[in-house]
């Protein structure tokens, strides 16, 4: 699990290189929305000075409604634009992070962070291990002891170590730290809410 400070960097980085790319698109679509806006202020100006007195109040409100449903109707685009916009570059972003940790994970650092995560686990207490199967340094590394070793696919790195009793497991892998960090991005960034851009 990562700590608090972690997690607060890797949040405030992902925030600022989304918010960047995202504002230009959001400041065009806000323009957008003004003209429309005025235009169609406009439309309703002109309408109202041609109906009859008796008809004004009537007309002015049909218009209304209909001015709000289509400026709700640009703002449901907007959102949805802006939605999937951040979604593609969370995206690139996680591919990349995937790409640092397989550089990790290729590195001389990777066999002392694996080792480290190992110490600290009282290895008498648990009896299996699984680990990526292209993960040689790991798999040297638990040669060396008595846990019982499985191979999986797509743990990128680290390990998953399971106790005696095989009701408990604790979730080393990369792959779940990755998992985590996309989930607690989603929880905490606030990104995907509709009708947030104003």
């Amino acid at each position: 699990m990562m700590d608090g400070q972690k997690k607060d960097s890797l949040y405030f980085y992902f925030k600022k290189t989304i918010d960047a790319e995202v504002d230009k698109r959001v400041k065009a679509l806000e323009e957008e929305i003004a003209s429309l806006k005025q235009q169609a202020q406009v439309s309703i100006e002109k309408e109202l000075k041609e109906e009859q007195d008796n008809i004004i109040n009537i007309k002015k409100s049909d218009l209304e409604r209909e001015y709000q449903l289509k400026l709700a109707s640009y703002q449901r685009k907007l959102d949805l634009e802006v939605m999937n916009h951040r979604q593609k570059l969370l995206e690139e972003i996680f591919d990349r992070l995937i790409n640092e940790i397989n550089i990790f994970v290729a590195s001389k650092d990777y066999e002392k962070w694996f080792k480290k995560r190992l110490s600290s686990y009282t290895l008498a207490d648990y009896h299996k291990i699984a680990i990526d199967k292209s993960d040689k340094v790991a798999a040297k590394i638990i040669k060396d002891t008595n846990l019982e070793l499985v191979l999986e696919d797509n743990l990128i790195g680290g390990f998953v170590i399971y106790s005696k009793d095989e009701k408990t497991l604790s979730d080393e892998s990369l792959k779940n730290r990755i998992s985590e960090s996309h989930a607690w991005f989603y929880d905490n960034a606030a990104w995907f809410n509709e009708g947030e851009v104003k």
